[in-house]
């Protein structure tokens, strides 16, 4: 997993799993107007997944985006950055609350 911290809003219902996979069964749903603070990310099945620590101390899993590919939501709001000291990248947000990456000097 990478670590990395932020806060997720859903601009759609997206549903919560036990494991990064499209197949496993769906533990709960966020709605649009809900949010969670994830700890980091993980690539599986072509997805990139938002992970977090649920209040049951099982780690839990969101679908954020195909790979490379069309974003599934957007998340509007980071929390904390990664560390460009350690080769890390910041996220900026545009006006259209969409995320930009680049890399520190």
């Amino acid at each position: 997993m990478i670590r990395q911290s932020g806060q997720f809003f859903p601009n759609q219902t997206v549903a919560i799993k036990n494991k990064p996979s499209l197949g496993a069964s769906s533990v709960g749903f966020y709605k649009p107007g809900e949010s969670f603070v994830y700890d980091g990310y993980i690539h599986a099945e072509g997805m990139v997944w938002l992970s977090y620590v649920g209040g049951s101390g099982i780690r839990r899993y969101v679908a954020w985006r195909k790979i490379n590919g069309k974003k599934c939501v957007v998340i509007k709001q980071l929390i904390t950055p990664s560390y460009p000291e350690q080769g890390g990248f910041n996220l900026e947000l545009t006006k259209d609350s969409s995320l930009k990456q680049f890399m520190e000097d």
